[in-house]
């Protein structure tokens, strides 16, 4: 691969990615006046799920709007993102969410991943191949890493990629 090539690849993985730390980093920075070092009982766990979250929406509306024929595991990724949705609403104390705002997040992510690129741009970029790679898992090992996921999730900052 040429190095502009390498280039324009890396800088659109940079601004889809971009896009997701910036939401993660949203829900995940305690409101004004919380203790950064004790939260207390009820501990924000959401940042733990939000960069998976964040790219099952991005394979969720790539499939959609660049008219990518479905196959079983994007029904594995509409169960993931819901389970994922209902975790984000059920463990953010820190900024309670409701879920007209969490659809409003969900919108704005599918939105920004598009940015200002055309349709031919957007549905041939270099993202294809990684998000066509997490397409290719199959619903079962995606069925099983939300599991997982979710069982494990611990408060705190987590980096996306």
């Amino acid at each position: 691969m040429s190095e502009s090539a390498n280039h324009r690849r890396g800088t659109a993985l940079a601004k889809c990615f971009g896009l997701m730390t910036f939401a993660i980093l949203a829900l995940a920075v305690p409101a004004a006046g919380q203790d950064r070092t004790n939260p207390g009982p009820d501990l924000d766990r959401s940042a733990a799920v939000m960069c998976p979250w964040l790219i099952f929406l991005a394979v969720q509306a790539r499939t959609a709007d660049c008219g990518w024929a479905r196959q079983p595991v994007d029904d594995a990724i509409d169960e993931a993102i819901a389970a994922i949705d209902d975790f984000i609403l059920a463990n953010t104390p820190s900024h309670p969410m409701a879920h007209p705002m969490l659809e409003d997040l969900k919108r704005s992510a599918s939105t920004g991943l598009r940015g200002s690129s055309t349709r031919q741009q957007y549905c041939e970029g270099p993202n294809n191949e990684f998000l066509q790679q997490i397409r290719s898992y199959g619903p079962d090992p995606i069925r099983k890493a939300v599991k997982v996921l979710l069982a494990n999730a611990k408060p705190g900052r987590y980096p996306c990629l």
